[in-house]
Formats: structure tokens, sequence, C-alpha cells
């Protein structure tokens, strides 16, 4: 049986989000070193990488962030310092420029890795990837993290097992 696919964000739905303060042009002009020294000293929510770890076995799990391929390094240090199990970390080629080329790189990742379901922290990409679902005409669950409390593992269960039910009706 080949298993279904799942995208996870990275800041903001794993990590705490470190830029959470800042607008789209002032993340760009952060100098790397206060990036890495940020992603490297933040703490993750605990209920994500149990999720995420439980889920591991009965789907592929992608990390799918606008964070550059600069920060790869730094990045799978940290997944990997608490233990976050994964199938694959997909990072934007370049620093994008706008909200825009972010919304862009992630929708296309959509397309690619046609998910079940994606979590991430930004009401907008996720309206986004629900008008995309409905373009394509492929079900596409999604689930909104706020912050740690957000996350109930019965919930998004049922949002998965609705969005199957709901690709084998459409069959």
């Amino acid at each position: 049986m080949v298993k279904e696919n799942i995208i996870f964000d990275f800041d903001g739905t794993l990590q705490s989000n470190v830029f959470s303060e800042l607008s789209y042009g002032e993340y760009l002009t952060i100098p790397f070193e206060e990036k890495v020294g940020r992603i490297k000293n933040s703490g993750y929510y605990e209920s994500a990488k149990i999720i995420m770890n439980e889920l591991k076995g009965k789907y592929n799990i992608y990390i799918v962030t606008g964070r550059s391929e600069d920060l790869r390094e730094v990045s799978e240090e940290w997944l990997n310092k608490y233990n976050f199990i994964y199938d694959e970390l997909i990072m934007i080629p370049e620093e994008w420029k706008t909200i825009d080329e972010y919304y862009t790189f992630k929708i296309k990742e959509v397309n690619n890795i046609k998910p079940i379901i994606v979590i991430d922290d930004s009401i907008v990409f996720l309206g986004k990837v629900i008008a995309f679902s409905f373009k394509v005409g492929n079900p596409i669950g999604v689930f909104y993290i706020r912050n740690e409390k957000s996350w109930n593992f019965k919930f998004l269960k049922n949002i998965i097992n609705n969005i199957k039910e709901e690709r084998n009706r459409s069959k």
C-alpha cells in the first residue's frame, strides 16, 4: 500500500517562530549569523514532535519551509537535536524577495507532493492551499497551528480521515 504524504511547515509549526515579530522585509535584512543564532536557540513544540513522529510510520512526512537553502545545515541540526522524524526537508532555493515568491514556492511544493493535509501557522497560506485543492479537484486538508496549545491529535486524525473519505468518494 502506498503511503500518503503530509506537509508540515517549520517556523511557527514545529519550532516556535523565531522571526514572528518581523515583517517579511525586516526578515530579509537580518544578517545570516543572527538567523543561525535564532534558529539554534529556539524551542520546539513538544506536541508537534510527538504527533509528527507518530504519523511517520503511516505517512511520508515532508517539511516545506520558506527558509533558504543556506540555512539547511542549521535547520537539519535543529531537527536532529530534538529528534524529529521526517522524510524530506524542502527549502526555498534562494532567499525570497516578496511574499508572493514565498507562497508560489510553497504551493508549487504542494502540487509536487500532493499531500493529504498541510499543517502550517499561516492562515493566508492555508487559504491558498484550499483554493489550489479546488482548482485541481483534489481535496487537501489544512490544519492551522497558532501555538503549542493548537496541537490536537484527535482533531488532526479526524481531518485526515475525512479527506481520505472525500478522495475515495470522488474517484
